[in-house]
């Protein structure tokens, strides 16, 4: 899994990432660049156990668009900092999985812990659900 942050740079404001061209301070995105399994379920739930407790943060976007299989092992790590972040008050969010993903993520449980309107086709369609849940 080579994950790629996009945003959470510390600056005298806080935290801030990107969607886009947009700068905004309280969400971080992370891009799988690869299918998750096994060999890197350990780090996909280190990252999002590092975006549950990231200061200011209020959303986390993992970006699916190059995952194209998600095994149990990794499946869990992902159901364990799901629930990591809905604890922490914190939504997760789910964009560009293609639809066999999101069965898979479905048959494993992931919709029990974050709502399904979580998943979204783009990185633009995240960023618009943030902002009207933000009041932006």
């Amino acid at each position: 899994l080579c994950v790629k942050h996009k945003g959470s740079k510390e600056d005298k404001h806080g935290p801030t990432a990107e969607f886009g061209d947009a700068v905004y301070d309280v969400t971080v995105e992370y891009t799988a660049w690869s299918s998750l399994f096994f060999a890197n379920a350990e780090l996909l739930g280190t990252v999002l156990a590092r975006a549950a407790v990231e200061p200011g943060v209020r959303w986390v976007v993992l970006s699916f668009e190059r995952v194209a299989d998600v095994d149990p092992t990794a499946a869990e790590a992902l159901l364990e900092g799901a629930l990591e972040i809905r604890a922490a008050g914190r939504v997760l969010a789910i964009t560009r999985a293609g639809a066999p993903v999101v069965r898979l993520l479905d048959r494993y449980g992931l919709f029990e812990v974050i709502d399904r309107t979580s998943v979204y086709p783009s990185n633009r369609a995240a960023e618009a659900a943030y902002r009207q849940a933000s009041g932006l």
